[in-house]
């Protein structure tokens, strides 16, 4: 049944990429739409920058479903570079943001050295 498991993180990863990607995409067009009615000066901008991180941060996310942990990194790194803008315009759930960001780094870590003694394995 070992075999079966990439498959099903393959998935995962890239279901939960894209739907990352698309929550990015939808913080945009809010900014965008903000910007039109000139509510503020300076939310649509952060807002904007937000939602563009969020929407790299599932792209990567993305790329870790073909076992490149590096991805996972690179998107939480993404994830906080989001939270960051977003702290102005959101009262909470940037926490959320930082979280995920954490439990990513977490999982890349793990699945990294899963992967390391997996290899090992097979040379031995």
């Amino acid at each position: 049944s070992s075999s079966m498991e990439p498959a099903v993180r393959q998935i995962s990863f890239q279901k939960a990429g894209s739907l990352i990607r698309e929550a990015g995409e939808k913080v945009e067009y809010v900014a965008v739409k903000m910007a039109s009615f000139q509510m503020t000066a300076e939310s649509p901008l952060t807002l904007n920058a937000g939602g563009s991180a969020l929407a790299r941060a599932g792209d990567d996310l993305s790329r870790a479903e073909s076992g490149n942990w590096d991805a996972l990194y690179q998107s939480a790194s993404d994830m906080r570079v989001a939270g960051s803008h977003l702290e102005s315009n959101l009262d909470n759930g940037c926490e959320n943001l930082e979280l995920l960001a954490d439990t990513l780094e977490n999982l890349a870590e793990s699945l990294g050295m899963e992967s390391y003694s997996e290899a090992r394995a097979h040379v031995e």
